[in-house]
Parts: C-alpha cells; structure tokens; sequence
C-alpha cells in the first residue's frame, strides 16, 4: 500500500498546523490585551477627572471630621486644595514646621481615603461636545477592542 504523503510532507503540515493555531490563540489574546487597554484608559481618565475634582476642594476639609490637622501649616507651604496634598509625599508633609511625621502619615491616610471615595465615586462623561485627549483614548480603546472582538470569537470557534 502506498503512503499518500511523504513523511516530509506530513512534518510541513504538522508545522504549518502548529503556526496556524498559535497564530489563533494569539489573535484571542489580543481581545484580552484589548480589554485591559480600556481598563487603562478608563482608569486613567478617572483619575484625572478625580484629581480635577479634588482640585476644587478646599484644604479645610481636612479637618471636616475634627482630626486637629494643622491646616494653617499646611495652607502656608502651598497645600491649598486637596488635590495639592494628595500629590505631596509623607516626607513632604513631614517637612513642614509644626506637622510630625506621625502627623503626616495620618493626614496622608485621610487623604487617600478622600481621593479612593472620590475615584469610586466619578463617572466617565463622553461626550462630542467635551472633546479631550482623554476622552479620545478611552473611545479609541473601546473602538479597538469592538473590531477585535468578532475575530476573537472566530478564532475562539476554530479552537
């Protein structure tokens, strides 16, 4: 009985299978790294638009919950917003005359909590008329990740 193809031949196949499928699996990747670059965007345009928020603030709030924070201290090295004092290390705010270190970290952890509340708390608006250059990346993540889905999926079903 004579053998259809060659054991060279059967190899190439082999080989070529073998690409095609990690071509496949690659492709079905890609709808996981596309979904995790809207992550991103998203992310950071919540952080930005919460950083805006904070901006506008007062360093007042901090003591809203009679924490006995220094905030005249603070006020006069340039902190005037929350936003101000949510970018400054501890060891910045440990820096200023009258604010321990102990201090520093407790005003560092209402701070954080204050900036997670408002990062929970902030929804993304898009919109044609507030055309920014992160709204623009979130839309093209998201368009990016729609025209990579329905190829995922066909890949998924050759698998």
């Amino acid at each position: 009985m004579a053998r259809p193809f060659s054991k060279a031949e059967v190899k190439k196949l082999i080989n070529e299978h073998n690409k095609l499928k990690e071509l496949l699996v690659g492709i079905r990747r890609s709808e996981d790294q596309y979904r995790e670059n809207v992550q991103r965007a998203a992310d950071a345009f919540v952080a930005q638009e919460a950083l805006d928020i904070l901006k506008g603030i007062p360093i007042e709030e901090l003591n809203r919950d009679r924490h006995g924070f220094r905030i005249k201290a603070l006020r006069d090295n340039g902190y005037n917003s929350i936003a101000d004092i949510s970018t400054a290390s501890v060891y910045n705010i440990a820096s200023i005359s009258g604010i321990s270190d102990e201090t520093a970290y407790a005003i560092k952890n209402s701070i954080n909590d204050i900036v997670t509340k408002t990062r929970i708390n902030t929804k993304i608006k898009l919109s044609r008329d507030n055309k920014s250059s992160r709204a623009t990346k979130v839309v093209l993540a998201i368009n990016k990740y729609i025209q990579a889905k329905p190829y995922s999926e066909t890949c998924k079903v050759l698998l």
